[in-house]
């Protein structure tokens, strides 16, 4: 399974071979088509993802798996939440922005209404 997330043509050369020995409506078409579609968008995925074999029988590589774990969590801290934290931030002004402008629109509305209710105009004196 590591070879195939490594590997785009190792997957593909699998898809090919399981579907010589195949000949139901899953091997050709729509299926075969999504399958390779989908197959470039894993690719894409397991090239970020910090990957290692575990044997479940022998527990061969779980030191391997706790130190990718480890490194998943460094780029947690270091690239997505510095993101998501920008995001927040980005949001928050956006909105305060938003807030300020609709004071500032009413605020001109009221000052309008005033004008015109002190003015005469539009209405009964």
């Amino acid at each position: 399974a590591q070879e195939w997330m490594e590997d785009y043509e190792a997957f593909q050369e699998a898809l090919d071979e399981r579907n010589e020995y195949t000949d139901g409506p899953e091997s050709t078409g729509y299926y075969g088509s999504l399958t390779r579609s989908l197959s470039l968008v894993l690719d894409e995925f397991y090239t970020t993802l910090h990957k290692c074999g575990v044997s479940a029988a022998t527990g061969d590589g779980v030191d391997d798996f706790w130190n990718a774990v480890q490194n998943a969590a460094n780029d947690y801290e270091t690239d997505y939440l510095e993101d998501l934290r920008n995001r927040i931030s980005e949001q928050k002004a956006k909105k305060g922005a938003l807030a300020r402008l609709g004071v500032r629109r009413l605020q001109r509305d009221l000052d309008e209404d005033n004008r015109t209710r002190g003015s005469g105009v539009g209405g009964m004196s």
